[in-house]
Order: C-alpha cells, then sequence, then structure tokens
C-alpha cells in the first residue's frame, strides 16, 4: 500500500502542532523547547509511528470530529472505524491510522 510522502508527513505534523525552529529543526509546544532530532533515521520530524500518532496526532483530530456535531464517543469511534478501515485494505496498522486522520484533516480544509 501506499506509504507517505516526505511532503504529507512534513504537512501532517506541521498541522499537528511542529513547529519549524530556526537552526532548521522541529520542536513540540507539548515538550517545550527541546528540539526533536531522530538519531536512526536523521530525521528532525517525528516517525510514523503509534506512540507519536497517539501523543501527538489523535488529541488533534478528535475535537475536529466531535466539534462536528458528533459526540466524543461516537467521534473515537469513527476514527476507530476509518483505521480499521484501512488496515483491512492493506495498509500497515500505523500507515493505516496516519490515512485517516489525514482524511479527517483534509475533510476540514
Amino acid at each position: 500500500m501506499e506509504e507517505p510522502t516526505e511532503a504529507q508527513i512534513k504537512e501532517f505534523w506541521e498541522w499537528c502542532g511542529w513547529e519549524h525552529t530556526d537552526g532548521g529543526f522541529y520542536k513540540h509546544p507539548t515538550i517545550g523547547s527541546a528540539e526533536y532530532y531522530d538519531y536512526e533515521t536523521n530525521s528532525t520530524l517525528p516517525p510514523i509511528d503509534l506512540n507519536s500518532l497517539f501523543e501527538f496526532a489523535v488529541p488533534k483530530v478528535i475535537p475536529i470530529l466531535f466539534e462536528n456535531g458528533q459526540s466524543i464517543r461516537h467521534a473515537y469511534d469513527r476514527l476507530f472505524k476509518m483505521w480499521l478501515d484501512k488496515w483491512a485494505k492493506g495498509y500497515e496498522i500505523e500507515d493505516a491510522l496516519f490515512w485517516a486522520m489525514r482524511e479527517v484533516i483534509h475533510d476540514i480544509k
């Protein structure tokens, strides 16, 4: 299945609150002034993995679904079903959650 491009990952994380610093790194308001750098991947943005997605993206997406007139439980249920749908189509579990949330984000733009 299709993996996210670098441009899609960058757009996604910036939407989730990651800010580019003058030093060429990224930081997130929830982790203070520390700049992010992944020594394994040589990346200045977090990886698309379940830890990062649940820490930085899910808290941003759920309120969007909730604000669109759905109950908070229905918002989580809808995201979960979108995630499972992508996973059932053959996406890796992390990519499935990424694409499900990206779909929500692009629906509001």
